[in-house]
């Protein structure tokens, strides 16, 4: 078992030295220690090694002076020590922090159990631990989405054809985090989009030409949902399919009633989601969603690295 336990060095008293100008605590102006709460986090998992082997790896971000905590982690037993250090680390907020450490914890090759304190003495706030957990769930969450797309994947026949792709993902990404940012400030200015269940209708609604676009808003979101669902449906069909027809020993076979399988399961996924529909689409919905991580965690991302093991990455 690969176990990463997140510490943080912090002031070792409560006078500490502020920048006037960014308003970040400056952290190389006075002795430090592990933050108390991280210790205990280090001895449960040194305890949890003990009784099922593996690694313990201690990860924190923060100034270099942090590995003086780093060596006083392998003094107690931790059997690796990575410390994320930039300037632009400076002054992170609870999200910053937990993003940060998300992306090292998979820099290093991902982790069977991340491990944090309660809290930090300096801070209190008590959220990186949390958000850190979102965050992974996060990654999971996605799984299922990358599952479903895999299933639309073909093979690559020209160099050009991974040249556009990377100028359409650039547009992608470029395009949605531009939407990130106007949707972050539109909420600054009209609070009650926070709460809202459909925010681009309120925001559309306190605009100009609210009686024109309010309509076309609610077409597209109606789309968006109908091809959400056509997706998804897709995905699991053609799944569906290869299965059946790897049992099959002939091309022949294969193509005889192939059109007739693939309706066959379209109708049946088809009508499973109108029944959903049904029971109210968007209570199931928010309840499958809120699960989802854990579902692909268990359906996806356990078999894919029992697979990965047992072909000893050949069949990747």
């Amino acid at each position: 078992m690969k176990i990463v336990v997140c510490m943080k060095q912090v002031p070792a008293t409560s006078k500490v030295d502020i920048d006037p100008e960014t308003g970040a605590m400056k952290r190389m102006s006075g002795e430090t220690r592990t933050n108390p709460y991280d210790l205990f986090a280090l001895e449960t998992a040194l305890a949890i090694r003990e009784k099922t082997g593996g690694t313990v790896t201690v990860l924190t971000m923060g100034p270099p002076q942090a590995e003086e905590m780093i060596r006083d982690a392998y003094t107690m037993g931790a059997d690796e020590g990575v410390i994320l250090s930039d300037r632009k680390f400076a002054g992170a907020d609870v999200l910053a922090t937990s993003y940060a450490l998300a992306q090292g914890i998979q820099v290093i090759g991902g982790a069977d159990l991340i491990i944090c304190g309660r809290q930090t003495t300096d801070g209190d706030t008590a959220q990186v631990g949390p958000a850190l957990y979102s965050a992974v769930l996060y990654f999971f969450f996605q799984l299922a989405s990358v599952s479903v797309m895999y299933q639309h994947m073909e093979d690559v026949t020209d160099e050009k054809q991974i040249n556009k792709a990377a100028i359409w993902m650039f547009v992608c990404n470029f395009c949605a985090m531009e939407l990130s940012i106007l949707g972050l400030l539109a909420i600054a200015y009209v609070g009650e989009l926070a709460s809202a269940s459909v925010p681009m209708l309120v925001l559309v609604q306190n605009g100009v030409g609210s009686g024109i676009l309010t309509p076309i808003i609610s077409l597209l979101i109606i789309l968006g949902a109908i091809s959400t669902a056509v997706n998804m449906i897709s995905g699991i069909v053609t799944r569906c399919v290869n299965a059946v027809e790897r049992r099959m020993d002939s091309p022949e076979k294969k193509s005889q009633g192939h059109l007739g399988r693939n309706a066959i399961f379209t109708a049946i996924f088809t009508f499973l989601a109108f029944a959903i529909a049904q029971f109210g689409l968007m209570t199931v919905v928010k309840k499958g969603y809120a699960y989802l991580g854990y579902a692909a965690f268990i359906t996806l991302f356990v078999p894919f690295v029992v697979h990965a093991i047992a072909t000893k990455g050949k069949e990747i």
